[in-house]
């Protein structure tokens, strides 16, 4: 009941203010308890029907750069609250009434703050954190992408007898923007800017978690054991712009050639920064053999999720083929969702991907199937920092 939350996150007070990372994730989710118990069921159900209208306000103030002009006027203003008028000149002359009423949004779900004065706005730290390119990347790509599909999903079910779609090519996004590309390779040849976009999301999607190199064990499974003196250390498959790889290259050096691979097209979005000269850059399709035998480790990040379970499989039965018996690890960084009890953002994550490339989120039952169809065993999992909705590291041999 409402009181036994209440005193659960009073217990929890103590340890959120040392830092305690688990127990702020414990407390987040007592606090959606406690909103679910104050809230009249009919409330909660209806509440649900307005959700795309505050998303819609949300994606237009991203497309005008509305975070950013508001932390430079406040700025430019010595921190004093920013007008309507001044937020208009400074988004190209955005009609007043529309900022007005798209900042009204964003101030009653505290995106930004209110001023004293009527009409007036502050930055706060959720303002900043909107105001970070790759955070605003997945705004835009995640609207014009995936929001279509979205829409146009429960048609598609509805004409389907209600299967699980199974097909990168034949699924809700392909339906609502009439297309046969999967969805990568929609974007590539359709909407490059919104490829762009994927990839610099891609580069951030960590947030305010840590990487899993800080919680997994990399020197007793990965580094203990391996020869240097023959073979490649780490392969990062579908490695999109490196960050992974460089962040494991400072950590742990010096790294005998870790190489990221992918498609050419997702290479060619690398910028010089993260060129980074301990690493090979190598140009892979991950459906096909990959180019580098007898690594230490091949590394997928955020991959498997993206495709179902025939997909998965021919991605793993490839990897397969190139590690050596007895010393190749393989490493899936991805949810393993609990048996019961996900919360919202598994859940919700797992929705993302039916969308996304008829995807899915797997719990370890499921990724231990997956994997011994691919010939693999599962040696072990490890969850990250941050509680229930942290990623893990399944290892496989």
């Amino acid at each position: 009941d409402t009181s036994s939350i209440i005193d659960e996150l009073a217990k929890l007070q103590a340890s959120i203010s040392h830092g305690d990372s688990a127990a702020k994730s414990k407390a987040l989710a007592l606090s959606r308890q406690l909103t679910a118990s104050l809230t009249e069921p009919v409330d909660a159900a209806s509440s649900m029907i307005f959700q795309p209208f505050i998303s819609f306000a949300v994606q237009t103030a991203v497309r005008l750069d509305l975070f950013s002009r508001l932390i430079q006027q406040q700025a430019q203003q010595d921190n004093k609250p920013v007008s309507t008028h001044n937020l208009s000149t400074a988004c190209n002359k955005a009609e007043p009434l529309l900022l007005s009423r798209i900042l009204r949004v964003l101030a009653s779900l505290n995106y930004i703050s209110e001023g004293n004065a009527p009409e007036t706005w502050l930055a706060n730290p959720t303002t900043r954190a909107f105001a970070i390119p790759a955070i605003a990347a997945g705004h835009r790509f995640v609207w014009d992408i995936q929001v279509p599909g979205t829409a146009y999903a429960p048609k598609f079910l509805e004409e389907t007898n209600y299967v699980c779609p199974t097909s990168a090519t034949d699924g809700f996004i392909q339906y609502a923007l009439c297309t046969k590309y999967d969805v990568f390779e929609y974007m590539s040849r359709m909407r490059p800017d919104r490829l762009q976009d994927f990839h610099t999301f891609m580069g951030n999607t960590m947030g305010s978690r840590s990487y899993w190199i800080d919680w997994y064990p990399v020197r007793e499974q990965i580094l203990s054991g391996y020869d240097a003196s023959s073979t490649t250390l780490l392969v990062d498959v579908g490695g999109g712009k490196g960050h992974d790889i460089v962040s494991f290259a400072d950590k742990f050096p010096p790294s005998s050639s870790p190489a990221p691979s992918n498609l050419p097209s997702a290479l060619s979005t690398i910028p010089s920064a993260l060129r980074d000269p301990r690493i090979h850059y190598q140009a892979q399709n991950f459906f096909e053999p990959n180019l580098v035998h007898g690594a230490r480790v091949y590394f997928l990040h955020h991959i498997l999720h993206d495709w179902s379970e025939s997909s998965a499989l021919q991605i793993l039965q490839n990897l397969r083929k190139v590690m050596k018996p007895g010393y190749s690890k393989l490493l899936i960084h991805d949810l393993v969702l609990p048996d019961r009890g996900a919360s919202q953002f598994q859940a919700a994550f797992d929705m993302v991907m039916m969308t996304f490339n008829a995807g899915m989120e797997r719990s370890r039952a499921q990724w231990e199937g997956l994997l011994g169809k691919a010939g693999l065993r599962v040696e072990g999992v490890w969850y990250g920092e941050g509680g229930a909705d942290a990623d893990g590291i399944v290892q496989a041999v």
